[in-house]
């Protein structure tokens, strides 16, 4: 497509306030992919969109931006691309907020090819130096933050009001932190999403949510919030539409754990449909208390549960399985009266090697802190006495 045609069609998107087709036009993989630039240079660029979009003056060096970030992109010049992306942004904020809610399309577009754009910029310049560099997402993220905040303080009447994008830019500043190991900086967009100001949950499109639910029931997982977690990823899981596999694999990556953690088991069905073989293993060792296998599925797959960052919390499992042995002790001897030298015997059989006496009171005394056993320990008789009613409460009432 010629460059003069394309700005045309942008500029009837304008007039229209047609921010779905302005966004699918100013997509970097999308309609302005397709133009003819190879020959043009980023003056003529400028120019045409300056000479063609003399009603919306402001918008000709938004697009003449974009244009010359898609060349860059097609070169695969992924530092000079989001330089050219970045002015963009610039410009468009500076109309952004006398703007009303037709243009959050074109936002949403306009913010993620950024984003993605920042990171390949980044890993561009950190192959070029061999550092580690991040100075494009940073740079992203100050943009994206006040994007956010222009839409999140608008007070125009409902009909024009931009608040109903602004899920969708905090969803993207989760990404960003995630990628730079600023988790901590959630906790803050969180806040305002939950406060008063902010438009009812129920009112954002159903992927907003899903992707939001996803990302908090992440960062409620880091902060040990195992409850909190467990609701917002399975709010994910089941809100995510079925021909999204990809997507929902990749909750039940975290959702499995916080609720094997919980006392929850998932079915072997569950397992096979998403290719979660790993927690077939881990599973079956939980149930039966059997240490030696939950050590060996840890140990096989312990590289991959590092890579999907939930290594901590599977190494947590390890007191559950011990809870579930000592449990069998506690079957097989039938009394609320039972020696420690019992549970070391047990540990013995299931590991294949003996564990000190300081060990075991250390374990069992865990064990009680955390509930899953009711009862107390005599060091110098070198006893548990349990409780006589429900002496291993449920894992699942215990978490409560």
């Amino acid at each position: 497509m010629k460059l003069a045609a394309f700005v045309d069609r942008v500029e009837a998107a304008i007039a229209s306030q047609d921010g779905k087709l302005m966004a699918q036009m100013l997509r970097l993989t999308g309609g302005c992919a397709d133009v003819e630039l190879h020959a043009l240079t980023a003056q003529q660029v400028a120019q045409t969109c300056q000479n063609l979009l003399t009603r919306f003056d402001g918008y000709a060096e938004v697009v003449a931006g974009i244009i010359e970030a898609c060349k860059h992109l097609s070169l695969q010049s992924y530092t000079k691309a989001y330089s050219a992306q970045i002015g963009a942004v610039i410009k468009f904020m500076e109309m952004f907020r006398e703007e009303t809610n037709w243009v959050m399309p074109f936002l949403h577009v306009l913010f993620v090819d950024t984003r993605l754009l920042a990171a390949r910029a980044d890993n561009e310049a950190s192959q070029t130096t061999g550092d580690e560099i991040h100075d494009s997402l940073r740079s992203a993220e100050q943009h994206l933050k006040k994007g956010f905040a222009m839409a999140a303080n608008d007070r125009a009447p409902l009909e024009y009001n931009k608040k109903i994008g602004a899920l969708f830019i905090v969803n993207q500043l989760f990404k960003i932190y995630f990628k730079l190991n600023m988790i901590h900086l959630c906790r803050n967009l969180i806040r305002a999403v939950e406060g008063p100001a902010f438009p009812k949950f129920e009112l954002f499109d159903m992927s907003d949510k899903v992707t939001y639910q996803y990302y908090v029931g992440r960062i409620s997982m880091f902060e040990d919030q195992y409850q909190k977690a467990e609701k917002c990823l399975d709010y994910a899981w089941k809100h995510c539409h079925r021909s999204k596999i990809r997507n929902k694999r990749m909750i039940l990556q975290f959702l499995v754990p916080v609720k094997l953690l919980l006392g929850i088991m998932p079915s072997p069905k569950l397992l096979s449909d998403f290719g979660l073989e790993e927690y077939s293993g881990l599973t079956d060792a939980i149930r039966g208390g059997n240490l030696h296998l939950f050590t060996e599925y840890l140990a096989r797959y312990q590289d991959k549960f590092i890579q999907q960052g939930v290594y901590l919390l599977i190494e947590k499992l390890r007191l559950l399985v011990l809870r579930n042995l000592f449990k069998k002790v506690y079957l097989i001897q039938q009394n609320h009266q039972l020696q420690m030298q019992d549970f070391q015997l047990a540990l013995k059989v299931a590991t294949g090697r003996s564990m000190e006496m300081d060990e075991i009171e250390c374990v069992l005394t865990n064990l009680i802190f955390k509930g899953y056993i009711k009862g107390y320990m005599s060091h110098m008789k070198k006893i548990l006495v349990v409780s006589k009613t429900q002496p291993f409460p449920s894992i699942l009432d215990v978490s409560k």
